[in-house]
């Protein structure tokens, strides 16, 4: 079965095989490392295509602003650890 197209075009490389064969063994899927490695390429020129993409929306939960001050943080009860049979506290939760 075919791969999808995905809008991606063939590229034709002239590379040296034992490059080749030595960048195989820790990069299996060399098509998108080339990708990515022009993405950074076109990063680094400021290029659009490169551009991360922008929040368009506003979150679907949004919580009052801060200055509203109707978001209270959290508060939770002082507790202490339980003792060990020697009386002493146990250092880690799940020694309960």
């Amino acid at each position: 079965m075919p791969r999808p197209n995905l809008g991606k075009v063939p590229v034709k490389l002239t590379v040296k095989k034992e490059i080749l064969e030595a960048a195989r063994e820790y990069i299996p899927n060399l098509s998108q490392f080339f990708e990515d490695k022009l993405l950074e390429v076109l990063k680094w020129v400021n290029h659009p295509l490169a551009a991360s993409p922008t929040w368009t929306r506003r979150d679907l939960n949004p919580g009052p602003p801060p200055c509203e001050g109707g978001a209270l943080p959290l508060s939770y009860e002082p507790f202490s650890l339980p003792l060990n049979p020697y009386g002493q506290r146990y250092k880690y939760f799940g020694q309960f």
